[in-house]
């Protein structure tokens, strides 16, 4: 029996009703579903102190976490990679799903926001968005759309059905694209999430995520960071991943129809707008962020060079910077106020005053 296969066309499991994969209050967005951070390892104690104030003061130490020689544990699922050689000085944070499914969506968001302002990069993150109905046939939709040839964003896909013993529908599952070197930094996974879990029966709660990596999750990260409305920004990477179109696939996008039933699951995740609780970074959050994590870098070069921080600074964005940058950059308001504080006029700030090194206790112009 191919009960369940999303490749089959012809007989879909015989509760699931063409059309019904969304409606009001069935269409929910799950959010983050895994979380996997690096930083220079010498924020390993930081980091630390983060894991004991979210997770409790006790963890392990132990050996082993993917490429990393150590790892601290803490009963409530989190992991700390640190101490190998060949990963670059780094270490590793990793929030696997089962952990994340313990905080609610805003709380995940809020995660990611503390790691990043202790100056972590992202290096994977899944984002999921959920389909709940008495019916629902998401799987199959998809699985059909890739058959036959609709498939747009990705140039492979495979379909992965489970049976049980007695030759029920254990689970099913789209892949569309490839993970590593080999991919685009975007997995999309549909699959049914009840059968999974076994909290439901088959084709009631189906969910769909795209699992981002390398650059692509280091700018996902950013954005949902930053996004005022956390929930419609997962929804709109989730489906952005990929598109479903009618029509020859040699003809570019814009020249082909959506799917009728993309268009339409579309349209309903668009209209999702919820706004997520957002702890506003403070002053106080970021001068500490400096203070930890810039100052020190900056401090000792300065010295090896025997300049001033600011000098140092400014050195550095000359170098880097091409110079209609670096004049805009001189007139902001964090230039302005230094010059204002050291006495200089604000027509003479420039570069080689600056630049020069401006001790404390001495005018720019002596």
């Amino acid at each position: 029996s191919r009960q369940g296969d999303p490749t089959d066309r012809t007989a879909h499991p015989p509760d699931v009703v063409r059309g019904v994969i969304h409606g009001q209050g069935r269409l929910e967005v799950y959010g983050v579903d895994w979380l996997r951070v690096s930083a220079p390892e010498h924020l390993l104690e930081e980091l630390t102190e983060w894991g004991c104030r979210r997770f409790g003061p006790h963890y392990d130490e132990q050996s082993g976490f993917g490429w990393y020689g150590q790892r601290r544990e803490w009963a409530g699922g989190l992991k700390i990679g640190y101490g190998q050689k060949g990963t670059g000085g780094t270490c590793c944070v990793e929030l696997v799903g089962s952990v994340l499914a313990r905080f609610d969506a805003a709380d995940r968001v809020e995660m990611l926001r503390e790691l990043l302002e202790l100056g972590c990069k992202v290096t994977r993150i899944d984002l999921a968005l959920d389909v709940r109905s008495d019916r629902v046939d998401l799987v199959q939709r998809v699985g059909e759309a890739c058959y036959t040839g609709r498939l747009c964003g990705a140039r492979t896909w495979r379909p992965v059905v489970e049976f049980g013993a007695g030759g029920e529908c254990a689970g099913q599952t789209v892949y569309i694209g490839k993970r590593g070197k080999d991919g685009s930094g975007r997995l999309v996974r549909v699959y049914d999430k009840g059968l999974e879990t076994g909290d439901l029966p088959a084709n009631q709660w189906h969910r769909m995520e795209v699992e981002c990596t390398g650059e692509v999750a280091v700018q996902v990260g950013v954005g949902l960071a930053q996004s005022p409305d956390s929930p419609h920004f997962c929804a709109q990477v989730v489906i952005g991943a990929v598109s479903f179109r009618e029509g020859d696939k040699g003809r570019a996008w814009s020249e082909r129809p959506e799917c009728a039933w993309w268009s339409q699951f579309r349209a309903a995740v668009q209209g999702v707008r919820y706004v997520a609780k957002r702890r506003l970074s403070s002053m106080a959050g970021r001068a500490s962020w400096i203070l930890r994590c810039v100052l020190p870098g900056l401090i000792a070069e300065a010295r090896v060079s025997g300049q001033t921080v600011v000098g140092r600074v400014l050195e550095v964005v000359r170098q880097e910077l091409p110079e209609g940058a670096v004049r805009r950059a001189m007139k902001s308001a964090a230039v302005v106020e230094y010059a204002l504080f050291k006495g200089v006029p604000i027509h003479a700030v420039g570069f080689g005053k600056l630049a020069g090194g401006v001790r404390p206790g001495h005018s720019a112009g002596g």
